[in-house]
């Protein structure tokens, strides 16, 4: 499936089957960076528009899929836990209710399957972490005392950096979670930055036509203001002959 893009110059609408392409890659882009043997080498959006070419033929490229995808993910957030009445309002009561007017539903369950994948293994990820971190601790309450006191500086910095891999998990959790929203915000701003320049181009355009007409008008106006006058000393002279004759 290919989405070229229009003879004017404006890109194609998303269909059904390229958000669903488009979710399919966000969940593979998680999977592998999160959980995979080898995270992923190239930028995060640059590989979502990869898969969605390759999975799904979907020729989009990584600002239309980042910016599709964050519209997504407002409006899924908007849904969430009032998707039971979601589905029977009609558009109009949406609106009222300030959710989206539309939102496929298959869209809606593939979305929430992946959140819901995550959560579980990142759940699952944190058990792990606590349970290794309880075995160490077991550890170490059998060591003999005196290496415990020959070393104390080194054990103490050791444990609290072993009794805590789960704060360092969730740190750098945040950490990436913060850059994603940070990257986002940036780019929001960058192309608000770029309408902006552009309303003001295009008033700026609009304003120097409507100079043009009016000037355009103005000379109209003096040119036939002057054969109104040209004429009427014409017919005066045509008449003063009359007379004479």
């Amino acid at each position: 499936m290919s989405s070229p893009i229009k003879s004017s110059g404006r890109l194609p609408r998303w269909s059904r089957q390229e958000i669903l392409a488009l979710v399919e890659a966000k969940q593979a882009y998680e999977g592998q960076r999160r959980w995979g043997p080898v995270r992923p080498t190239e930028p995060k959006w640059a590989f979502i528009s990869s898969h969605c070419r390759n999975h799904g033929g979907v020729e989009r490229g990584p600002l239309q899929c980042r910016k599709r995808w964050s519209n997504l993910a407002c409006d899924f957030k908007k849904i969430r836990g009032k998707e039971e009445g979601y589905w029977r309002m009609r558009s109009g009561e949406r609106r009222e209710r300030r959710l989206p007017g539309f939102f496929d539903r298959e869209v809606f369950e593939r979305m929430r399957e992946v959140k819901g994948e995550m959560h579980e293994r990142l759940g699952k990820d944190q058990q792990s972490s606590t349970a290794d971190n309880s075995s160490v601790v077991d550890e170490r309450k059998y060591q003999p005392e005196n290496y415990a006191h020959s070393d104390t500086g080194n054990s103490n910095d050791n444990q609290q950096a072993d009794n805590n891999p789960e704060k360092g998990q969730k740190r750098r959790r945040t950490s990436e979670a913060a850059e994603e929203e940070e990257q986002e915000t940036s780019f929001d701003k960058k192309l608000i930055k770029i309408l902006e320049k552009s309303t003001k181009l295009l008033a700026a355009n609009l304003e120097a036509r409507n100079l043009n007409c009016q000037l355009d008008r103005d000379q109209r106006k003096d040119q036939t203001e002057s054969l109104l006058a040209v004429m009427t000393k014409l017919a005066d002279a045509v008449g003063r002959i009359a007379d004479k004759l």
